[in-house]
């Protein structure tokens, strides 16, 4: 079992908040797991960007915000 689903099922009185990628399979594992709160990152480092992901400046903002859409509509 994953360690985010132990402390989850822990019913701690703290908040459990995700830290996730930018990512749509991130997005839906966390929601699936029930988190209530969660910070959505990703690099914005133009170098970064281009060279590592493979993306361009619209790919990225298409990323970022796909993500987010996600989270929220499921919130």
């Amino acid at each position: 079992m994953p360690a985010f689903e132990q402390i989850l099922k822990m019913n701690l009185r703290a908040e459990i908040i995700a830290f996730l990628r930018a990512h749509p399979n991130d997005v839906e594992s966390a929601l699936k797991l029930g988190v209530k709160s969660c910070i959505i990152e990703h690099c914005v480092n133009p170098y970064f960007v281009r060279h590592i992901y493979n993306l361009d400046h619209k790919a990225t903002v298409d990323r970022i915000t796909g993500a987010l859409k996600i989270a929220k509509d499921q919130a």
